[in-house]
């Protein structure tokens, strides 16, 4: 979308429009790794504290040292993934997550009810340690003032990019499962796929442009195309792309996605529009027989 909307502010060559929509797609994975090191980084702190423990109560033979967190099978999952080590060491994630913000962050979840019951388990089960793992994420990284607005100042693309990464990471602690094989931090998204797809929406979106118009213009009755949102106009236009153009896509899912984009970023009232014109732009489709999508289920 930012893409397009560039492009139709101010011309540029499709090569310049894909390198840079290249740098954004590469800009949101970054931004997902980092999530990941900043969990593992709090998880690693344990350490950092027991030996702080230790040096203070030196003669207390009563010290209780508690490692489970830094144990999690997900958290050493990602300290094994040889991918994700390689990945965080070109970034210097260790230089941009200052330590200071690490401990905050680790002292935020000790405090944290969920937390003081997690390591009182003496047998944890698959499920509690997704469950931690899911408290250190939304209770901590997506709650803490001091980490949101370090986010947003070393990643400009956060807030665009945010709901992406948090379905994502989330999704990756879901799918964990007792076998560290099967955690694998590239696995959940195909990033060259993704680009691929991103490509090829852009292309058709500026290739079939002038066809887009001619299906889009007649329905909106008493709206004059350039009294429209621009916002608005293209988001229709990537609908109707998807649902002429990208034979895998349902329907359904292309509906409901852009909408979605609607209300995160056109006008109040841009839902109701949008969701309009494409009913009645998906009837006029359907009659003309211009939607063609495989496998059943995918229309409907």
């Amino acid at each position: 979308m930012q893409m397009i909307f560039a492009s139709e502010q101010n011309p540029l060559p499709y090569a310049t429009l894909t390198k840079q929509l290249e740098r954004n797609i590469r800009n949101t994975y970054t931004l997902y790794l980092y999530i990941f090191y900043a969990m593992q980084a709090i998880a690693q702190y344990v350490e950092v504290d027991n030996d702080r423990k230790r040096a203070r109560l030196l003669k207390n033979k009563d010290l209780q040292i508690n490692t489970q967190i830094l144990d999690n099978p997900i958290i050493q999952a990602m300290l094994s993934d040889d991918h994700l080590q390689a990945k965080i060491e070109g970034e210097r994630f260790d230089v941009i997550l200052p330590e200071d913000i690490v401990r905050q962050l680790f002292y935020k979840l000790v405090d944290l009810v969920q937390y003081q019951d997690y390591i009182k388990l003496e047998d944890p089960k698959v499920e509690d340690h997704e469950k931690i793992m899911k408290v250190l994420f939304k209770r901590i990284l997506l709650k803490a003032d001091l980490f949101t607005h370090h986010l947003e100042e070393k990643y400009t693309n956060w807030l665009d990019d945010k709901s992406t990464v948090i379905n994502v990471v989330i999704k990756k602690i879901n799918n964990y499962t007792a076998s560290s094989e099967s955690f694998s931090i590239r696995e959940e998204i195909d990033w060259k796929e993704l680009l691929k797809f991103s490509n090829d929406l852009l292309h058709k979106n500026i290739s079939k442009n002038e066809e887009l118009l001619e299906l889009l213009v007649p329905l909106l009755e008493n709206w004059a195309a350039d009294r429209v949102t621009k916002i608005d106009m293209i988001l229709m236009k990537m609908a109707l792309t998807e649902l002429l153009y990208f034979p895998t896509i349902p329907v359904k899912v292309t509906l409901n996605e852009y909408i979605d984009i609607s209300k995160k970023y056109s006008t109040p009232k841009s839902k109701e529009f949008i969701n309009g014109i494409l009913d009645r732009l998906m009837k006029k489709l359907a009659k003309d027989k211009r939607i063609e999508k495989l496998g059943r289920g995918l229309v409907d």
